[in-house]
């Protein structure tokens, strides 16, 4: 047995009891911040953002990024960790572009590569604009056929109505 190995104090009620705490605090954090009830959900998704981001990614950004967003349900947590990674990703390609090393081809490479997971993180970002509600839509009609009666009258154009308690 190791030096390090020996030394390690042995887990005690009070020890186990602390962790299952601070274990539990953090899935209950986790499952608000991605506005889901299930505690695998919550903890799944952000820690999937944390191994495509990397290893040098600090945890409460990744935390962070997730709450600014305001995901309530599964379906948008996915599409939100799914843009924060693909956004990163682009921008760590964008970073590779511009290294001094790089020739020609190599900066054509990354650069395609940063547009690609950049223009899919685009298209996300509108997905999540719709689920959102935050994106306008068009809303257009279509009038095919119109008949006007004898002395009747069609109006082509917006036509806005009366305000107020008018008759």
């Amino acid at each position: 047995m190791s030096k390090a190995i020996s030394k390690m104090r042995k887990p005690t009620a009070g020890n186990v009891v602390a962790m299952d705490d601070a274990r539990a605090r953090i899935a209950a954090e986790l499952k608000a911040i991605c506005g889901v009830d299930d505690e695998q959900i919550a903890t799944w998704l952000p820690r999937q953002l944390l191994a495509a981001m990397g290893p040098d990614i600090d945890v409460s950004l990744v935390r962070g990024l997730i709450h600014e967003l305001q995901p309530r349900n599964a379906l948008e947590c996915m599409i939100a960790t799914q843009m924060i990674a693909l956004h990163s990703c682009g921008m760590y390609q964008l970073a590779l572009a511009t290294h001094p090393d790089n020739d020609t081809d190599g900066i054509n490479i990354t650069l395609n590569r940063a547009i690609r997971l950049l223009r899919t993180a685009n298209e996300l970002t509108q997905t999540w604009q719709s689920l959102k509600g935050k994106r306008a839509s068009k809303q257009s009609v279509v009038v095919k056929h119109v008949t006007v009666q004898s002395g009747g009258q069609a109006i082509v154009g917006a036509v806005a109505g009366k305000t107020g308690g008018e008759s």
